[in-house]
């Protein structure tokens, strides 16, 4: 990259990436940014971004086979939530202006934080199941599931860790104006509605 023509980067990142450790697949999102951060006379944009809404389409399994919501992490807890819409109108945007010098960290939050229950419910009635439940599943069962699935040993306790990681995920800098994206929970709900219903998720 150095040695090319490249003089603006826009990069994808995650909120957790201030860790060096304890929040799973996150953990290599903290060492690219230290590499980016490395490089000379190059414009950086690294965009922290939140929970993607659509990680929620691995729900769709769960509410057919067992009519619940899950994952091991805890349900009552808000998060920063976003869909990836927002962030691909926010990189665009900013690919436009080269609006950004040297390295910056930009973070990307969603709509507003919402907890995994409060999606669950609110997905359910976008689905005609408004008693849609979110399950924290233990976190050995749930490791055990993603393996059955194909994951490796590896990258199902990286992902268990990242969904147990709580606290370690939150953003650096409070919400703002800045970092808040328009597309909400509800408005994700009829994509969401569209995905389930779908015949090739019907077959399943």
């Amino acid at each position: 990259m150095e040695k090319g023509e490249v003089k603006f980067v826009v990069a994808l990142s995650s909120v957790g990436a201030q860790n060096a450790q304890g929040v799973g697949p996150v953990n290599g999102l903290h060492d690219f940014e230290i590499r980016l951060k490395k490089l000379q006379n190059i414009n950086v944009l690294v965009l922290r971004s939140a929970f993607f809404m659509e990680n929620t389409y691995n729900w769709i399994p769960l509410i057919q086979t067992i009519g619940v919501a899950g994952s091991p992490a805890p349900g009552d807890f808000p998060i920063p939530m976003i869909a990836t819409r927002d962030i691909g109108n926010r990189v665009a945007e900013h690919l436009r202006q080269l609006d950004f010098h040297g390295f910056t960290v930009q973070y990307l939050l969603g709509q507003r934080d919402v907890s995994l229950k409060e999606a669950a419910r609110i997905l359910g009635e976008a689905i005609g199941k408004k008693d849609l439940a979110y399950t924290q599943f233990p976190a050995e069962q749930a490791k055990t599931g993603m393996v059955q699935m194909g994951m490796s040993e590896n990258v199902a306790g990286n992902m268990v860790e990242l969904m147990l990681a709580g606290k370690l995920m939150a953003p650096t800098e409070p919400r703002s104006p800045q970092n808040t994206t328009p597309i909400s929970i509800e408005t994700f709900a009829k994509e969401f509605a569209n995905r389930l219903l779908s015949p090739e998720a019907v077959k399943r």
